[in-house]
């Protein structure tokens, strides 16, 4: 039932009758667990516990989400889920909206992080680098996120390279969705970074004529007292993204990796 649901809507769905199967990595002849983007495990399999299966995943494979599915509605089974890794838990029986909602909720954040990893990972070490920089130095930096509303995926390096030719060498600019840019604007203040933004848009709507922009500022828009901590600056990253409005699932998880 539920791969007649997801491939009507277009997944690609594989099954796997027991846990060797998925351990030993064969059940598909073309597809890997290093390909899959979600995966939906019953607690009760044929030759074991899906807690177990569950436990192994997140070990090995920490960037799968997994939801769990059961008839076993208890708390505390729930709860057990949660802690092995797990990121939802669904109920039997469901609907078919219910699979739907969950399956979607994850499955776009997941595979948008891996699609731009690179990007991202070099966005967070940027980042902590300049704040560590403007502790010391009491300088400025301003992050600059720039969405396309109608964009066309054909013309996404076409905007990027739009926006890198039109910046300074010192700023740098990172794909953080398909139609998401963020700019790095060392020694740059709101102010600054408000009139580089008009520059910009006039280029940009070339291949974009709907944008959307949101601008923060270090320490501006992060710090309320005059004195930086050095000791925050973890929590200065962390809330530079948020204000960013970028995902944490996004962030979070690549920033303890990277620590």
């Amino acid at each position: 039932m539920i791969k007649s649901i997801l491939k009507r809507q277009r997944f690609k769905v594989f099954e796997a009758e027991d846990i060797s199967t998925v351990k030993n990595n064969v059940f598909s002849n073309n597809v890997s667990l290093n390909d899959i983007d979600l995966i939906l495990l019953d607690i009760n399999l044929r030759d074991g516990s899906g807690f177990e299966l569950l436990s192994f995943l997140h070990e090995r494979y920490p960037s799968i989400p997994v939801i769990m599915m059961s008839v076993e509605d208890k708390k505390e089974t729930v709860i057990k889920a949660i802690k092995l890794g797990a990121r939802d838990y669904i109920l039997k029986p469901f609907t078919k909206e219910t699979l739907l909602s969950k399956v979607t909720s994850l499955l776009p954040s997941e595979r948008l992080k891996r699609k731009y990893r690179n990007d991202i990972v070099l966005l967070i070490n940027d980042v902590s680098l300049e704040i560590d920089r403007s502790v010391r130095s009491k300088l400025p930096f301003t992050l600059l996120k720039i969405k396309c509303n109608n964009f066309d995926n054909d013309l996404f390096e076409d905007c990027r390279r739009i926006l890198s030719e039109n910046v300074r060498e010192i700023d740098r600019v990172y794909s953080v969705g398909d139609n998401e840019f963020v700019l790095l604007l060392p020694l740059t203040n709101e102010e600054g970074a408000r009139i580089l933004l008009e520059r910009l848009k006039e280029k940009i709507r070339r291949v974009c004529s709907n944008i959307q922009e949101k601008i923060v500022s270090f320490p501006q828009n992060v710090e309320e007292s005059s004195k930086l901590d050095f000791h925050k600056q973890k929590q200065y990253k962390e809330e530079l993204f948020r204000s960013l409005e970028i995902p944490q699932l996004f962030w979070s998880d690549l920033q303890n990796e990277r620590s």
